[in-house]
C-alpha cells in the first residue's frame, strides 16, 4: 500500500495522468458518451443506475458522522472517535473541493453534448448541468475507498479500490460523466485523502493503520 500511495503522489504519475485525461477529452469522450447513450434502455444501463447510487456523498458522510457519534458518545473511545473522524473528513473534504473545482470549470455535461452541441468548458457556472469536471460521484467513493485501503492495507486495498473504479465507472456508463470527469474525481480523491491521512496521523497521533485490539484498550 506504501508503494500504491507513493505513485499516486509522484508527479510524474499526476502529470501522466492529466496527460491522459486530456487525450481523452479531444479523443476519446465523446465517442465513448455516445457509445453509452445509445445502451440507453438496456439491460446494463438499468444495472449502472443502481450502482452507482452507491457514489453519492450522503451515502458515504452520514454513516460516517454515525460512525463518529457512537465512537465518541456511545463508545467513549477516543482512538476509535480519531479514526471515524479521519473518516468524515476523508468522506466531505474531497467533496468540497470537487464543487469548487465544478463551479470553476463549468465543463458541460454529456447531455448537452448531446441535446445542444456543447462541449468545452464555459467556466463560473453555478448550474449543475454545468458542473461535470470532476465527477462527484468518483471523488468520494474514490477518496473514501482510500481512506479504508489505508486503514487496513493489507489484503483490503485491491477490493476496495475495486469498488471504487466500478462505481466510477457507472458515471460514465449512464452518461452522466465523459471519461476524462471521472479520471479527475477519482485523482483528486485519492491524492486529497492521502494527504488528509498523513495530516491525522503527524498532527493528531492517529495510527496509520487500523488494529482492533489496540483501538479498543484505549478509551476516552
Amino acid at each position: 500500500m506504501e508503494r500504491f500511495k507513493s505513485l499516486v503522489i509522484h508527479p510524474f504519475f499526476i502529470t501522466g495522468w492529466l496527460a491522459l485525461m486530456t487525450l481523452c477529452y479531444f479523443y476519446v469522450d465523446r465517442i465513448v458518451a455516445k457509445f453509452f447513450h445509445s445502451l440507453e434502455h438496456s439491460f446494463w444501463f438499468e444495472a449502472a443506475q443502481t450502482i452507482t447510487a452507491f457514489g453519492k456523498g450522503q451515502y458515504i458522510i452520514i454513516p460516517s458522522i454515525i460512525f463518529l457519534i457512537m465512537a465518541y458518545c456511545l463508545l467513549k473511545n477516543k482512538q476509535l472517535s480519531l479514526y471515524a473522524l479521519f473518516l468524515v473528513a476523508c468522506a466531505t473534504i474531497p467533496g468540497l473541493i470537487t464543487t469548487v473545482i465544478k463551479i470553476i470549470v463549468g465543463r458541460p455535461r454529456p447531455s448537452m453534448y448531446f441535446y445542444h452541441d456543447q462541449y468545452g468548458f464555459l467556466f463560473f457556472e453555478t448550474q449543475a448541468i454545468y458542473w461535470s469536471l470532476p465527477s462527484g460521484h468518483a471523488t468520494s467513493i474514490t477518496g473514501f475507498m482510500m481512506a479504508l485501503s489505508l486503514l487496513k492495507p493489507r489484503g483490503w486495498p485491491l477490493i476496495f479500490m475495486g469498488i471504487a473504479l466500478l462505481i466510477s465507472l457507472t458515471r460514465v456508463t449512464t452518461f452522466v460523466h465523459f471519461v476524462s470527469d471521472v479520471m479527475a474525481g477519482m485523482l483528486l480523491g485519492a491524492i486529497t485523502t492521502i494527504f488528509i491521512h498523513k495530516l491525522f496521523v503527524k498532527r493528531y497521533g492517529m495510527p496509520a493503520q487500523f488494529d482492533w485490539q489496540l483501538t479498543f484498550k484505549k478509551s476516552l
